[in-house]
C-alpha cells in the first residue's frame, strides 16, 4: 500500500530532479522557460529553484538581458560549478581502476588510473576495497575546500550483488569474491560520502540518458559489451513516476545447445559467442587479459581477410540473434549498443543486425524500432556513475537525515 505522504514525497523528488537536470542541460535558463521545459507550474518551479539556490547547488546569474517593461536585468539560473564534485570508478579486466571526477554539470575535471602492481595477477577483494578507500579519500581531500566537497561516487561493478546486503553472488572474472559484501565493507570505512554500486549496463544506460543523446520517453534496452555482455531495460517515463533501468542477465541465455563453455558453467550462452571475452579467447586461448593484446585484436580486426576479421563478423552474427530475442521479449522502441565492443562495430555489422531483426522479429515489435550506437561509446558506464551520484545529490538535499556514508546497490 502506498501512503499519500509517500506519493507526495516521490512527486517532490521527481520534480526537483527534473528541474535540476533541466538547468544543467539548458543553462543559463530563466524560471519562465524552466516551467515550460519541465511542464510544471510557476509556483512549483519557484519552490524548487528557491531551495536549490539556498542549498548552494544552483545560483542566479545575469546575462545582461532586460526584462520587458521592467528595466532591470532578467534573472537566469545555472548550476554552481564551485558547489562540489562527483566521481565515478570502474575496474577494468586487467585490474586497473579508472576514475573520473566532474563538477555538478558533468564537466570532466580530472581522470586518472590506479594501475595494478603485478600484470596478470588477480586482485583480491580486500586489495580492491583498500584501493577504493584510498581513491575516495584522495578525491575527498583534493576537493575539500569546495562548498560541499565530494558529493557522491558511482561505482560500476561487473558482478551480481544482492541489492539489500551488497553480497556478491556471482563474479565471472573473480570467482573468489563470491560471498563478500562490498556494501558492508565500504559502510564500515565511514568515508562520509554517499556511494552507489551498480552493474555496468545500468550505469551505461543512465549515462546515455543524462549526458548522451537519448530521449528518456520511450522503452529502451542498453546492451553493453565491455568484457562480457550486460543488458539493462529502461521502461520509459510513462510506466513509472520515478523510472530506473533494471539489469537483466540476458548474456546467459542459451543460443546453442551443448555449445561453447561459458564462464557461468553452462554451454552455449550468448556471451560465449557474442562478447569481447569470447573474441579474445578465440585469438589468445588460455592467455590472461592484457591491454596490449586487446589493442592487437582491434588492429587485426581491421586487416582485410584476417582470421580475426572473420571471427568479428561471426561475433556480430551471434549478437544479432541476441538482439532479436531482446526485441521479442522487451519490445523496446530503441536499442543502444555501447561499451568496448563498439570498437569492433562497423557499419556493415550494424546493417547486419538491423536486417536480421527486420527479417525475424514480429512485425508489431520491429515497427519503428531504432538501433543506435551509444554517443558516449566506452565512457557510458563512467558517466553513468556521475549520473547516479548527481541523482543522489538531490535526494540528500531533500532528506537532511540521510546517512552521508550510505552505500546503495542498484
Amino acid at each position: 500500500m502506498i501512503l499519500r505522504g509517500d506519493v507526495n514525497s516521490l512527486i517532490r523528488r521527481v520534480n526537483f530532479r527534473a528541474v535540476f537536470l533541466t538547468i544543467a542541460r539548458e543553462q543559463p535558463v530563466s524560471r519562465i522557460d524552466l516551467a515550460k521545459l519541465c511542464r510544471l507550474s510557476k509556483s512549483t518551479i519557484t519552490a524548487c529553484t528557491d531551495q536549490l539556490v539556498k542549498s548552494g547547488l544552483v545560483r542566479n546569474c545575469d546575462i545582461g538581458e532586460i526584462s520587458v517593461g521592467k528595466g532591470r536585468p532578467k534573472q537566469y539560473l545555472e548550476i554552481d560549478t564551485e558547489a562540489g564534485v562527483l566521481a565515478s570508478i570502474h575496474k577494468d579486466q586487467s585490474g586497473d581502476i579508472g576514475v573520473m571526477v566532474t563538477n555538478l554539470n558533468g564537466k570532466i575535471l580530472e581522470r586518472f588510473k590506479e594501475v595494478q602492481g603485478v600484470q596478470g595477477r588477480k586482485m583480491s577483494v580486500s586489495d580492491y576495497v583498500e584501493t577504493l578507500i584510498r581513491i575516495i579519500c584522495r578525491i575527498r581531500d583534493t576537493y575539500q575546500n569546495m562548498k560541499h566537497g565530494l558529493l557522491g561516487i558511482g561505482i560500476d561493478q561487473s558482478c551480481v550483488m544482492d541489492p539489500k546486503t551488497g553480497v556478491i553472488e556471482y563474479n565471472s572474472s573473480d570467482p573468489g569474491w563470491k560471498g563478500f559484501s562490498l556494501k558492508q565493507a565500504l559502510e564500515r570505512a565511514r568515508l562520509g560520502v554517499p556511494i552507489y554500486l551498480m552493474r555496468p549496463a545500468i550505469a551505461a544506460s543512465l549515462g546515455e540518458m543524462v549526458f548522451g543523446t537519448l530521449e528518456q520517453t520511450d522503452d529502451c534496452v542498453f546492451i553493453v559489451g565491455s568484457w562480457g555482455l550486460g543488458v539493462a531495460y529502461f521502461p520509459g517515463e510513462g510506466s513509472d513516476m520515478d523510472p530506473m533501468p533494471v539489469s537483466a542477465s540476458f548474456a546467459h541465455s542459451i543460443i546453442q545447445e551443448n555449445g561453447r563453455l561459458c564462464t557461468c558453467g553452462n554451454r552455449g550462452c550468448l556471451e560465449a559467442y557474442a562478447s569481447v571475452r569470447s573474441l579474445y579467447n578465440l585469438t589468445f586461448p588460455d592467455k590472461e587479459y592484457m591491454p596490449e593484446r586487446f589493442e592487437q585484436l582491434v588492429r587485426e580486426s581491421e586487416r582485410a581477410g584476417s582470421l580475426v576479421q572473420e571471427q568479428v563478423d561471426d561475433m556480430w552474427r551471434y549478437f544479432s540473434v541476441g538482439v532479436l530475442n531482446i526485441v521479442n521479449i522487451f519490445h523496446p522502441k530503441t536499442i543502444v549498443i555501447g561499451g568496448r565492443e563498439e570498437r569492433f562495430l562497423k557499419p556493415r555489422h550494424l546493417a547486419l543486425i538491423e536486417q536480421y531483426v527486420q527479417q525475424h522479429a514480429l512485425e508489431h515489435y520491429r515497427k519503428d524500432l531504432k538501433i543506435e550506437i551509444s554517443s558516449l561509446k566506452e565512457d557510458g558506464p563512467a558517466f553513468g556513475g556521475i549520473a547516479i551520484a548527481q541523482r543522489g545529490v538531490i535526494d540528500a538535499m531533500l532528506d537532511s537525515r540521510s546517512e552521508k556514508s550510505r552505500v546503495l546497490v542498484f
